[in-house]
């Protein structure tokens, strides 16, 4: 009996023990779990990298400092560049070894102050380059000048050049001021003036003769159309070819007729004896 009862005793220890055991090992999970949520190293590094991680750091610093952002806010651009420009020297014609001063007047139309801007007069075949003001000097062919133009202002710039011998079939000699904001740039406007030359002037007083009425009121052009007695005399050619062909028509017609005269007399001749014999 005190067996049986040693063995049922250890039995239901055992049992109980096993149970606890259970219970232990299924709540044993989850309290690991919470523990590994709060404490867990890898949490810790999240929960720290959140306010302070590069990746959002540089996030920030783009939102705040990107090319796009700053496009997005920057001034609206500075209005274009308007501008005047003329040449002039107070002649309209010239010839070898004269000096033409050149007066080159630039005007800032725009609404802002331009600096650095480049002033260039070309320097053809015939003109030899002699001075020119405010630090002017040749570059490639062109007289070059730097200078600033405010808002409104004229700045006029001058040059001086000789004529040299032309080649003589020109007829005029030509230069051409352009303004440009650098030296890469295109041209924002150009002016031109031109002077006649001798060959020029002697063309134009050809022309002019031909154009010219003579003392018999005919124009001076000496092309057939010009002259309105060429219509008189064609006209008259006209009529005269008319009659003669009229003439040597009715000559051809009359030869023809009288052909036909002679191949037929004979046969009728011959007709009139038939008739006779028979009767």
């Amino acid at each position: 009996m005190v067996e049986r009862f040693r063995i049922r005793r250890m039995a239901a220890v055992a049992v109980t023990a096993g149970l606890v055991a259970m219970q232990l090992m299924l709540l044993a999970p989850a309290a690991a779990a919470t523990e590994d949520e709060t404490t867990s190293p890898v949490a810790q590094e999240v929960t720290e990298d959140e306010p302070t991680s590069p990746v959002a750091q540089d996030v920030i610093d783009a939102e705040t400092t990107s090319p796009v952002a700053q496009e997005v806010t920057a001034e609206p651009a500075a209005d274009p560049v308007q501008l005047s420009i003329g040449i002039d020297n107070g002649r309209t014609s010239t010839t070898v070894g004269e000096k033409l001063d050149y007066s080159v007047t630039v005007q800032n139309l725009g609404s802002a102050d331009v600096t650095e801007l480049e002033i260039t007069q070309t320097q053809p075949a015939g003109l030899n380059f002699d001075s020119a003001d405010t630090g002017g000097s040749v570059q490639s062919g062109a007289v070059l000048w730097t200078v600033d133009v405010a808002q409104g202002q004229t700045v006029t710039l001058t040059s001086t050049m000789t004529v040299l011998q032309t080649p003589p079939d020109l007829l005029r000699l030509a230069t051409v001021a352009c303004a440009r904001v650098s030296a890469d740039a295109a041209p924002i406007v150009c002016a031109a003036h031109s002077d006649e030359l001798p060959a020029g002037a002697a063309a134009a007083a050809e022309q002019a003769a031909m154009a010219a009425p003579d003392q018999t009121g005919n124009s001076g052009d000496p092309r057939w159309y010009g002259d309105p007695r060429w219509f008189v005399a064609g006209a008259a050619v006209l009529v005269a070819v008319s009659v003669l062909i009229a003439l040597l028509w009715r000559r051809s017609r009359r030869r023809a007729l009288a052909r036909a005269a002679v191949v037929a007399g004979p046969d009728r001749s011959r007709d009139g004896l038939i008739g006779s014999g028979s009767r």
